[in-house]
């Protein structure tokens, strides 16, 4: 019975809130995908433009299980290499299962255009197969991001996602605009809001906002919360030179409660 609501629910939802609510990543789902101007070894997916400062290279892989229903996975591999004066960044991911799939990979290049203002540019490419009849539709996308650096403590970021018309069959993905802040308080605390604004007229506004902790060097403690899901989100981290650990868990009131893990192995030049 969880799983048809499950299906059926996101069925429902899928198509029209994909880019603007779909977080990948432990870190940034433990936020509940709030710190967009934070940079992230999955910022591929939320917004390049965050780690266009990176000096080295970062290859990170995550998982998840929707709300705990074993028979639809979501995993996804992020790879930023520093390339030229700014960084590529190229993801893929890959949800569902048998009845329901869908496959995403963007690839695009962030730049620092001054000590404080970085810009990005990324295409996009999905596709989704629904089984029994249903077909399969693929749909191109931009995605354009900028991070401004207010000072030291302070960020702002915005990013739009602009789909094209679908390629095959017809795949109604709103276009959407999403706004974030971020204010650090010193090296230990950092709060994190976001406003995304969508064109799907059943949510055309939502927020998140999530809270990072870092009590010593190695440990992180996150807390989050998404009006546009109702869920709030914890997780924790750590850290051992280049390599690092990332857990989370995001609940929902009705579908329960989705536990994300995330590992990132990163060189500096």
């Amino acid at each position: 019975m969880k799983y048809l609501a499950f299906s059926l629910f996101f069925t429902v939802q899928f198509s029209a809130e994909i880019f603007a609510q779909n977080v990948c990543g432990a870190r940034m789902a433990a936020l509940s995908g709030s710190a967009i101007t934070q940079p992230d070894a999955f910022a591929g997916f939320n917004n390049l433009s965050a780690s266009a400062q990176l000096k080295g290279s970062s290859y990170a892989f995550y998982g998840k299980i929707p709300f705990g229903i074993s028979e639809i996975k979501d995993a996804g591999v992020s790879i930023l290499q520093h390339f030229g004066t700014g960084v590529m960044g190229m993801v893929f991911q890959s949800y569902g299962n048998t009845e329901f799939n869908r496959q995403r990979m963007n690839l695009g290049y962030a730049l620092p255009l001054s000590n404080k203002f970085n810009a990005s540019v990324s295409l996009g490419y999905s596709s989704t197969r629904i089984s029994n009849g249903y077909g399969k539709a693929h749909t191109l996308w931009a995605n354009v991001g900028a991070t401004y650096d207010v000072r030291k403590d302070w960020k702002w970021a915005a990013v739009i996602d602009l789909p094209a018309s679908a390629l095959k069959n017809s795949e109604e993905l709103p276009a959407t605009l999403r706004v974030g802040t971020t204010y650090s308080f010193g090296e230990q605390v950092a709060l994190s809001a976001q406003v995304i604004s969508t064109t799907n007229a059943q949510s055309s506004v939502s927020y998140s906002f999530g809270l990072e902790y870092i009590p010593i060097e190695v440990l992180s403690l996150r807390f989050g919360m998404n009006t546009f899901w109702q869920t709030w989100s914890m997780g924790v981290g750590t850290k051992f030179r280049n390599c690092s650990f990332d857990a989370a868990a995001v609940v929902h009131p009705q579908l329960g409660i989705t536990p994300h893990i995330s590992l990132t192995y990163g060189m500096e030049k």
